[in-house]
């Protein structure tokens, strides 16, 4: 008896140290390393499926001791419905190599949702311990991010792996006067997203513990001094939803103060601290940045908008996709041709057709519904952590679901696994409510 639960708890924390070490894989296992210690980069980045099926087996030692297998809930049967529709499409993708690509970085992320939610269960302190080390590590993440892109600039990058044909990719500075800051991720958008996902989820379930003090505000100021410095309208634009999601689905409690001042506060301090560490010169460029944007005299705006058609005429005649694996901005290094859509959702659609589209769709919106439901559950129990927690996680889950509309960020397994595995812990966190339940109960009567 003493076994299985000691499983049980061994089977989340290769999940959490996913969670918590993922942000660093890009800029150590992919680039660093490989570059300074000759060390092949096959032999380093293994590491984290091997976490997840190190967490499958853990998980399924647990059910076997169990001799039940948990009911099916809907995020299971949309992410296995679309899996086996891109394994069954995995035949006739013209390059196997590329498929199998395709396969990996569309469904690694929803996999590790799935382990997540059946194993990464948490109590109402683990879920605040959790939201720290995010915070945590996602300072650490934002301050280096500062520092490499105004003092050590494009050279740290060009000597570290990032170059491609010996130059930065233009989306790293464009037309700024300034390197777009990168973090330890692949490119500024990616980490946007990773800090707007990081942002959504410890703000909310800080509101839950009362958390305030300067450590606190400092902390969630530098990464949204950060964020500035991406200059990156995606992740702006799904911050702001993420904000309207969380605010739609349940107004603020009034023991939570006044949330606007607050982050107008926040705000303001975060372009503040980014002027005084950075450069003056975010002032004038980040708002020209913005206006260009709605204008679309910005070459990247206008880009995206030829991206756009140019993806819906090749999917016009092509309905059923033209093999998955073969399209997004990586494809190319497997198939030799580039063929690309400034979209995660056109990406499938190239990929796997109007039908992968569907079937890709409705994991994120099982997803959303699915926390909202966790929300709303955790919240007539009287949970307040947890369903902050999982009110956060829709937060998150529905920015990303938007920065995903303009920015091929599907393939960018390191942030996807981010944002799954959250909500993976989230929704594990709302089934989990029986021993916290059973506390409250009492004071209830």
């Amino acid at each position: 008896m003493v076994f299985v639960p000691s499983v049980s708890k061994l089977a989340r924390f290769p999940l959490l140290a996913v969670l918590l070490l993922i942000p660093f894989h890009t800029m150590l296992v992919a680039h660093i390393l490989p570059a300074r210690l000759d060390v092949p980069p096959m032999a380093l980045a293994l590491w984290k499926e091997s976490l997840l099926l190190l967490t499958l087996c853990c998980g399924t030692m647990v059910t076997l001791a169990h001799r039940r297998v948990p009911a099916f809930t809907g995020v299971d049967t949309s992410v296995l419905a679309f899996v086996a529709y891109a394994l069954l499409s995995l035949p006739f993708s013209p390059s196997p190599l590329a498929a199998l690509y395709g396969i990996r970085n569309y469904s690694e992320a929803f996999i590790a949702l799935l382990l997540a939610s059946r194993f990464a269960q948490l109590g109402e302190q683990g879920i605040w311990r959790l939201s720290r080390l995010l915070l945590a590590v996602a300072f650490f993440i934002s301050v280096w991010a500062i520092f490499q892109s105004t003092y050590l600039g494009p050279a740290f990058l060009l000597a570290n792996g990032y170059a491609q044909d010996g130059r930065l990719p233009t989306a790293f500075t464009g037309d700024f006067p300034f390197q777009r800051a990168v973090g330890t991720f692949e490119s500024p958008n990616v980490f946007a997203l990773y800090l707007t996902t990081i942002l959504l989820v410890v703000n909310t379930v800080g509101k839950a513990q009362g958390a305030r003090g300067i450590i606190w505000d400092a902390a969630q100021v530098t990464l949204g001094a950060a964020l500035l410095a991406t200059a990156s309208r995606s992740a702006a634009l799904g911050l702001g939803v993420g904000l309207a999601a969380r605010r739609l689905i349940s107004p603020e409690p009034r023991g939570y103060g006044r949330p606007h001042a607050r982050l107008l506060l926040l705000v303001g301090a975060s372009a503040l601290l980014l002027v005084v560490a950075a450069s003056s010169s975010y002032v004038a460029v980040l708002p020209k940045h913005l206006y260009r944007t709605f204008t679309l005299d910005d070459p990247s705006a206008a880009a995206r908008v030829t991206s756009l058609r140019d993806s819906l005429n090749v999917l016009r005649e092509h309905p059923f996709g033209v093999g998955i694996g073969q399209a997004g901005p990586r494809a190319v290094t497997y198939t030799g041709r580039l063929l690309n859509a400034e979209s995660s959702y056109l990406i499938v659609a190239l990929d796997m057709g109007i039908f992968g589209l569907a079937a890709y769709l409705s994991i994120w919106i099982t997803i959303a519904a699915a926390l909202r439901q966790a929300y709303a559950g955790c919240l007539r129990l009287g949970l307040r952590t947890r369903a902050e927690f999982c009110r956060g996680a829709f937060a998150a889950v529905c920015g990303a679901a938007t920065a995903c509309l303009f920015l091929p960020l599907n393939v960018e397994v390191e942030v996807m696994l981010v944002v799954c595995l959250i909500a993976g812990a989230a929704l594990a966190a709302a089934h989990d409510v029986a021993p916290d339940a059973a506390a409250v109960a009492p004071t209830a009567v």
